[in-house]
């Protein structure tokens, strides 16, 4: 199978705009909420589908057409919601779009979405801010501060965002799980409040449970103001989950509170002319943990950084809070190879019979290098790089992350992430 397993063209592109609408079978949902996606806007609709059920399939070319928008669909788009984000986001920049929109579609827009988001660019800019996404889904306990036009937001996900084109470049960088203190401390840094008591209704002990580990998408807000850039709402919302009853399954939801405005407010003004004048912190695009002071690079990054790192059968498996790639080995003859000074250590899953999907394991992310994941010290105490090569020993072994006792050198320089650098372990 090639990824994605076929793509039908409508039309040429005519906007510099495309929004990116995201499917996996859940039918209904689709029914519901293509039509609210495509009743306005000026952009050009991209449908990327990754439906396993023939109903499924068949209605991206059935429904898609009824939209004037749409200029592709995309079919096969596999291997979990991160691998379908990472193809979309690479697909949009290489085709040159200057903005490029995410919907999943369990995620109901409302009419007045496109105006109402696109309007928060221009408003952004005028209030000083550097807007490099906006989203119509604004969650109220993910609020860092709100005004009459806009709220700014440090949790706002992945099923309905529009990042600028610098943006969407920023969050391929950037792109892997994070912990819920390096979001906040990522915000810290800017001067921005302890927003710790609102997130999520209090149910996170952020401080105490400090490296309790979250998605990928949840760590965009941070990747970008690291680099200056904030994530504007729309008030009011203009979106809703229609999956799950998000106030019951995590305590949020889609409103603003009507009485709080921080226009006036001195540190929403003090905040803003921070981040505008300080040099862009940036951080490492790549994880370090803090407990057992480890730096942490996953597969995916890897894999990116060196092309041929990993040679022979290894097939790339989603892990929603770890990676969020892991690498199984089809087969002994998969091995890992690159250049390593001072110790590295292997964080491994166990072996299973290749492609059958494990259990998702457990975080905090301490516990990976307690013993919850194996973790293999394998490397040399050595100040000089070495080429250091990891050969599999059984058949579905999963590589989970590599860690190093340091800051590796190469680590230091940037490398733009692109889905093409995993696309052969999505092959069969």
């Amino acid at each position: 199978m090639a990824y994605p397993s076929s793509l039908d063209r409508y039309k040429q592109s005519a906007s510099s705009t495309c929004v990116i609408y995201n499917t996996k079978d859940r039918v209904d949902l689709t029914q519901r909420t293509f039509p609210a996606l495509a009743a306005e806007g000026d952009f050009d609709l991209i449908w990327m589908d990754g439906s396993r059920t023939e109903d499924g399939r068949a209605l991206p070319a059935k429904l898609g057409p009824t939209a004037d928008q749409l200029t592709e669909i995309h079919y096969g788009v596999v291997g979990g919601p991160d691998a379908a984000i990472v193809y979309a986001l690479s697909y949009a920049l290489d085709a040159g779009y200057a903005r490029i929109g995410l919907v999943e579609n369990d995620v109901l827009l409302s009419l007045g979405w496109y105006q109402a988001v696109m309007a928060l660019i221009q408003k952004g800019a005028q209030d000083g801010l550097r807007v490099g996404a906006v989203t119509a889904r604004p969650y109220d306990r993910r609020t860092l501060w709100q005004t009459a036009d806009y709220s700014v937001h440090f949790g706002s996900g992945a099923g309905m965002i529009v990042f600028s084109r610098s943006a969407a470049e920023c969050i391929l960088r950037s792109y892997r799980t994070t912990t819920y203190t390096e979001i906040l401390d990522s915000f810290i840094s800017t001067g921005a409040p302890d927003f710790s008591h609102i997130w999520e209704a209090s149910r996170l002990d952020l401080r105490r449970q400090n490296q309790n580990a979250t998605s990928a998408d949840w760590f965009f807000d941070a990747a970008l103001i690291r680099q200056g850039m904030v994530t504007l709402g729309t008030v009011p919302g203009y979106a809703e989950n229609i999956d799950a009853d998000m106030n019951v399954k995590l305590g949020v939801s889609v409103t603003q509170n009507p009485d709080r405005n921080d226009a006036e407010n001195v540190d929403f003004h003090a905040w803003k002319s921070a981040l505008t004048d300080a040099s862009p912190d940036g951080g490492s695009v790549y994880d370090f943990d803090p407990v057992n002071q480890l730096w942490i690079a996953y597969p995916h990054q890897i894999a990116a950084r060196f092309p041929s790192a990993f040679s022979g059968d290894w097939f790339c498996k989603w892990d929603q809070t770890c990676g969020p790639f892991s690498f199984l080995a089809k087969n002994t003859d998969a091995r890992l190879s690159l250049p390593v000074e001072g110790q590295v250590k292997l964080v491994l899953g166990p072996a299973t019979k290749w492609p059958r999907r494990l259990a998702r394991f457990g975080w905090p992310a301490q516990a990976v290098y307690q013993g919850q994941w194996p973790i293999y010290d394998v490397g040399t105490a050595s100040d000089t790089p070495q080429l250091f090569t990891y050969s599999c020993a059984e058949t579905g072994t999963e590589l989970k992350a590599v860690a190093f006792d340091r800051q590796q050198p190469w680590m230091q320089e940037p490398v733009e992430f692109r889905f093409e650098h995993i696309s052969r372990f999505f092959a069969e």
